[in-house]
């Protein structure tokens, strides 16, 4: 889907700074190339909020039904009249989102195949791919170390055993997609202005 807006990525396990990147890329894209919405998943809508109180353990629910919200949470995501993702890029709006469909495939498929992921989420795979997508690489033990360091409490997910098999997924799914979708891979161990001034170089080029 060619649209006028730019449609940008973060992945990254918990803990990698892919937080930090968009909000310094969202006020660059702001400053230099015009509208630009800063978003997430899981979303600010209904469904998005209800995945936050499942992972902050306010709600119990089995972890299939997990990946199921995700999946309805995304398509809600593109195409909401609100807000919808694929209408701000048709009126020229870009848009930076921390997450998209490769964390599915990364974090949801600890629990179900990630074949079964990969078509669960063909729908929003087909409307709407990344114009480009940013991975930022970190090793799990440093990606736990932060989170302890920067965090008062944990979501229910954020266990070391579990940031290593989500990294390894990410890997997984990487070399699944990196031929069909325009992806970076960024080593997140060095300083924030240094992955800043990466990321900027290549979002130029988009333009």
């Amino acid at each position: 889907m060619n649209n006028p807006g730019k449609f940008i990525v973060f992945e990254g396990i918990d803990g990698s700074g892919k937080s930090t990147q968009c909000k310094l890329l969202h006020r660059k894209m702001n400053q230099y190339f015009g509208s630009c919405h800063l978003t997430c998943e899981p979303s600010e809508r209904p469904v998005g909020k209800m995945i936050r109180d499942i992972f902050s353990g306010k709600l119990p629910m089995d972890n299939l039904v997990v990946a199921g919200l995700f999946v309805a949470d995304r398509l809600d995501h593109l195409v909401n009249k609100e807000d919808g993702i694929i209408n701000l890029l048709k009126e020229n709006t870009h848009v930076i989102s921390d997450r998209y469909y490769l964390s599915s495939m990364a974090y949801q498929s600890v629990f179900a195949s990630m074949e079964w992921i990969l078509k669960a989420n063909e729908q929003a795979r087909q409307m709407l791919k990344a114009d480009i997508t940013f991975y930022l690489d970190l090793d799990p033990e440093k990606g736990m170390e932060r989170i302890n360091h920067s965090r008062d409490s944990k979501e229910i997910y954020e266990e070391m055993e579990h940031l290593r098999t989500v990294h390894h997924n990410y890997q997984k799914a990487l070399e699944w997609q990196k031929r069909e979708e325009n992806i970076i891979v960024i080593s997140a161990d060095q300083p924030t202005e240094i992955i800043e001034t990466i990321i900027w170089s290549e979002v130029q080029k988009l333009f």
